[in-house]
């Protein structure tokens, strides 16, 4: 394995992995190491050019929004590192949910949403996409969202606190056609 004291990331990690196929758990002892040593340029090109050269890891995509995080890397090159962690695997209900959290804390509230709309389809009968989603729905003025949310609240949010929640999703709803009169859009 090469050492980040060798040369520039875009130098190091593109051509050792071009050329070796190292075993995975080494792979992720090198991501420690650099993340610990605080060399997230080298984190960065070293993850890239695992997944170019076919040797793609499910945790690779998490570490690499990260790592890009913290280089202050661009957020919509962050958003689609997020997004490609939903396609890397079975798109199941809980990555779905996870990536879509991921994307709220980096304030990407529209891909956020996509994915709890895309998490409902997988499991409608859970509430969280829908509880989630109405704040996102709220914020962005989406009168489509809202009603999509609000509806799936009224239907399968039956916690303890189900009566909170329907005024909540009631209020959205009210809401919205409120800013759809406004807009002219009577019907």
């Amino acid at each position: 394995m090469p050492n980040w004291r060798d040369g520039p990331p875009n130098e190091i990690w593109p051509r050792y992995f071009a050329k070796y196929r190292p075993d995975p758990r080494s792979v992720q002892t090198l991501m420690l190491r650099l993340h610990s040593a605080g060399q997230h340029e080298h984190v960065i090109s070293a993850i890239q050019s695992a997944l170019i050269n076919g040797q793609s890891q499910p945790w690779m995509y998490e570490v690499l929004a990260l790592s890009m995080e913290i280089a202050g890397r661009p957020r919509d090159d962050i958003e689609r590192v997020v997004m490609s962690m939903t396609d890397f695997g079975a798109a199941d209900y809980g990555n779905m949910m996870y990536s879509a959290a991921y994307l709220a804390r980096f304030d990407r509230r529209e891909a956020s949403l996509r994915l709890y709309r895309q998490a409902s389809r997988l499991a409608p009968e859970r509430p969280e996409p829908y509880l989630l989603g109405l704040r996102h729905a709220r914020h962005l003025r989406s009168a489509d969202d809202v009603q999509w949310a609000a509806c799936g609240i009224l239907k399968y949010a039956w916690t303890r606190d189900y009566a909170e929640l329907h005024h909540e999703a009631e209020n959205a709803a009210l809401e919205a056609e409120q800013w759809l009169r406004r807009a002219g859009d009577d019907a």
